[in-house]
């Protein structure tokens, strides 16, 4: 939950206007005769920054009800999407790509954008407790713990050619070495708000953020450096942030586009973007299949979260309208990766 309330932050929200109340750290409605499941609808012409807030609070307000974690007994057997939700506090777990609801994770109390290692184990930041979580494939219960030294921890990706975890906290980011032990904190002056960040195939770390004035802001910490180098990049907003196989790609918040950013000497270039139609509210994480789990090759289908619609997947880079709507999904996800198989 804490960001959803971060983003509405940034959007400046005030909080009464979220028409929330909070019993027991669970968001709840404040109407006593309100199911918390009912659904909401938004007019669909909406200006994006309102549905952006709508979508915010739908997450607060549409919560499950906690029966604890559970796996199907096949699930390990397949690829396995895994899509968190802050709002209802639990992560789903679909085969891929049929799509098929396989378990449900409830161990985080406020999952956030998750990512993969090699093993493909998930790593689950939980901003609510400040801990990093990490699952094996299909598995139920955390079979590691990683404490974000008192951050917010609200995104992660793992480095391809170290196995180092980089965990993007609102105001830094930390480097767990091997993805174990005590990590090293990083921080940039030019970008005092971190959002979203993904490493390359090379091992460099890529962020996005704001400055003080809430302006978007890029830099990437190069591999074996100890500071960042900011770039001048002009989007709306900050979103997740992936390699796609040829290019680093930086999600608007706002537009609902993925842009595609060349990265060299010179400084960072935008050279094309992918716009995400049926869009209800702004996107956080995204995801391409084939790239997931270190796989090689350039990036044909995209996957990403929407606090209104939910877990979709794309054709990539064209775009356009949904190919798939993962049903009986999370309200306001943030997270979406893809953990394959053991062969």
């Amino acid at each position: 939950m804490k960001m959803m309330t971060a983003v509405l932050y940034w959007l400046g929200v005030p909080a009464v206007t979220l028409l929330v109340a909070c019993s027991n750290g669970v968001i709840q409605s404040p109407a006593a005769n309100t199911s918390a499941s009912q659904s909401m609808t938004f007019p669909v012409g909406a200006p994006l920054r309102n549905r952006a807030i709508f979508g915010a609070i739908q997450g607060a307000v549409s919560l499950s009800s906690h029966r604890g974690s559970w796996m199907s007994h096949d699930a390990k057997l397949n690829d396995l999407l895994y899509a968190t939700s802050s709002g209802s506090a639990q992560v789903y777990v679909y085969s891929y790509p049929s799509a098929k609801l396989e378990g449900i994770l409830t161990g985080a109390e406020g999952p956030e954008s998750d990512c993969i290692d090699k093993a493909g184990n998930i790593w689950i930041p939980d901003a609510s407790r400040g801990d990093i979580l990490k699952y094996a494939h299909g598995g139920t219960s955390p079979i590691a713990v990683l404490n974000a030294q008192g951050n917010d921890p609200f995104d992660c990706s793992v480095d391809p050619t170290t196995g180092n975890l980089a965990v993007i906290n609102i105001f830094n980011v930390l480097i767990f070495r091997k993805a174990r032990g005590t990590p090293t904190t990083y921080s940039d002056p030019g970008m005092p708000s971190t959002y979203f960040g993904g490493y390359d195939n090379l091992g460099n770390l890529f962020v996005d953020g704001t400055n003080t004035g809430g302006t978007f802001q890029f830099a990437e910490l190069p591999k074996g450096s100890s500071g960042f180098t900011n770039f001048s990049l002009s989007l709306e907003g900050p979103g997740g942030v992936q390699w796609d196989g040829k290019y680093i790609d930086v999600g608007d918040f706002i537009s609902n586009k993925i842009y595609q950013v060349q990265v060299n000497s010179s400084g960072a270039t935008i050279v094309g973007s992918t716009l995400l139609s049926g869009a209800h509210a702004p996107w956080y994480q995204f995801t391409f299949p084939n790239l997931d789990n270190g796989g090689s090759g350039q990036a044909k289908k995209i996957i990403a979260t929407d606090y209104g619609t939910g877990v979709a997947s794309w054709n990539y880079p064209a775009g356009g309208y949904p190919l798939k709507v993962f049903d009986d999904g999370p309200t306001g996800p943030t997270g979406v990766v893809i953990s394959p198989a053991r062969k």
